[in-house]
């Protein structure tokens, strides 16, 4: 204000006012803004803190791994034998076919991942998660996020599972020319069948499925 008084006193003041009363205003408006963004549940600042949180869950210094290496081999230890394949894995996250194979190699060439014939199509190859692979996911730098999400009460994780799931799928592109796919698990899709108590029995891939396959990441999966 005492910059704008004594500005006044100049031949230009008027002008010199103008300019620095749309400075002040400009600045009024951002700290107004993001004391907005800080304080609310606007979206962004929920974007902001999803993405702030992914970042800091998969972070760690110390490992030999990369982020999307550990997103590979997380996958290939969800997935069932269907879905551990470079494409499936491409389709989850949203990454090129090209990139997610060049991933798999590298887990290979580490001793993280082994490469065997498909059961359904001899001709195409899955990828399984070997005893080192198992190994290294003891020190998954997710495990500080998987304890937290742990210890909220029951009824949160499930509402953030819901919303979680809305905006993923609100949020999946499939590339252009390829068939869309979804991922889901054995109970809530509708190809599956129960195959007493222990098993159960896919209709699609017309295979009998055991009790551990049951909740495993499936590409085939269609909740329809």
């Amino acid at each position: 204000m005492v910059l704008i008084q004594e500005a006044c006193n100049g031949r230009r003041g008027i002008a010199v006012v103008d300019a620095l009363l749309v400075i002040q205003q400009t600045f009024v408006n951002l700290i107004v803004k993001r004391y907005h963004f800080c304080m609310t549940n606007s979206p962004e600042r929920i974007a902001d803190l999803l993405v702030h949180l992914a970042r800091r869950s998969v972070q760690c210094s110390a490992s030999e791994l990369t982020s999307a290496q550990w997103a590979a081999l997380r996958f290939f230890a969800h997935a069932n034998r269907f879905s551990r394949q470079p494409s499936a894995f491409a389709s989850y996250h949203g990454t090129t076919r090209g990139t997610a194979s060049q991933t798999v190699k590298s887990l290979v060439k580490l001793g993280y991942l082994e490469r065997s014939r498909g059961l359904s199509d001899r001709r195409s190859a899955v990828f399984d998660v070997t005893q080192t692979g198992m190994k290294a996911l003891e020190a998954d730098p997710l495990r500080v996020l998987v304890q937290s999400l742990d210890e909220l009460p029951e009824d949160k994780r499930t509402a953030l599972c819901d919303a979680l799931l809305i905006l993923n799928k609100g949020t999946e592109e499939p590339e252009e020319g390829d068939e869309e796919v979804h991922f889901g698990t054995c109970s809530s899709c509708k190809y599956f069948l129960q195959n007493g108590q222990d098993a159960g029995y896919c209709s699609q891939s017309s295979a009998v499925l055991d009790l551990y396959e049951t909740d495993k990441l499936c590409c085939r999966f269609s909740s329809v």
